[in-house]
């Protein structure tokens, strides 16, 4: 009876397994994992802190290596945030990039946020690593996650994070689309309503 009992476990473990694959399958949009949805797939698993939370609900971005695309069935909030980010693919960094005029040849953490949430409609202007403290609501959103700290900040859209530097370094070597985690202690999470 006992192994019966763990037999039966067994396959509840796989079913539940198949059944987030299939899940992850449908959210990518395909039958088949591309490479590129294998590094998603492996970045969200690695990043899961980026990831939104809601069943049924798309989530991901589609990603190439250098620009994203958001899925069907988002808030055109997200579209235009994602159309943002990747007109800022390529820009170096420069420290104060993006504060004094929003369009300007190089960004900082900030003003590259800050440019993207703009022409979301979503703010009226630049703002400060520490402006961006007071945003919103404390706490993960649905699509898009505000990751602040006292001096560093970025965004994650649809479980893809959006920053300036990588894995945590305090270098900055300009904006753009990160499918790796980086290291977040002391960054406070914040959310846009209904976002």
């Amino acid at each position: 009876m006992r192994q019966r009992s763990n037999i039966s476990q067994s396959f509840k473990k796989a079913a539940n397994t198949l059944a987030a694959i299939g899940l992850v399958l449908w959210v990518l949009g395909g039958s088949e994992l591309s490479a590129q949805s294998r590094q998603m797939l492996s970045a969200s698993a690695v990043s899961g802190a980026y990831r939104p939370a809601m069943a049924g609900v798309p989530q991901y971005l589609h990603y190439n290596g250098r620009h994203a695309a958001a899925p069907a069935g988002l808030p055109p909030a997200i579209y235009r945030a994602v159309a943002a980010a990747n007109e800022l693919q390529g820009k170096p960094y420069k420290w104060g990039g993006g504060h004094r005029v929003l369009y300007d040849r190089g960004y900082d953490c900030s003003g590259s946020v800050s440019y993207v949430l703009f022409k979301a409609g979503l703010i009226r202007g630049p703002m400060t690593s520490r402006e961006f403290r007071s945003i919103g609501r404390p706490g993960p959103g649905r699509w898009l996650n505000l990751y602040v700290s006292g001096d560093h900040v970025f965004v994650s859209i649809c479980g893809l994070r959006f920053d300036t530097s990588d894995y945590g370094s305090n270098r900055g070597d300009g904006p753009k689309w990160r499918p790796t985690a980086r290291k977040f202690p002391g960054f406070e999470i914040r959310h846009l309503p209904g976002l």
